[in-house]
């Protein structure tokens, strides 16, 4: 179940995983843009394989542009994202090192 108020943002979002419901809190300080997620999941009956890692507890674990693109999502490990003049993914960079390279 997901709540918005009149303008569409998102208020309240409610997911299940494969055991009980979830509830997720979104923390939206920048308008519509998420900035942190708390699982409050009971473990998974897949032993951690499927479901929403939280992987870290940060006020801010998501980061945006001023194009609203995502450049930074820490409980997926990624610290950088970088775009192109059209706004697509160009580099993909995670906590490790590693990058992902989109060519258009």
């Amino acid at each position: 179940m997901t709540g918005y108020d009149k303008n569409g943002n998102i208020l309240s979002l409610q997911c299940y995983g494969q055991t009980s419901a979830s509830v997720y809190g979104l923390i939206t300080l920048t308008g519509n843009l998420l900035n942190r997620v708390d699982d409050t999941a009971t473990t998974s009956a897949y032993n951690n394989g499927f479901e929403f890692k939280d992987g870290v507890k940060q006020a801010n674990e998501y980061n945006y542009d001023s194009n609203g693109n995502l450049t930074k999502d820490l409980n997926k490990g990624i610290t950088n994202i970088s775009y192109n003049c059209l706004n697509l993914p160009s580099v993909v960079t995670f906590s490790d090192g590693s990058t992902i390279t989109y060519t258009y």
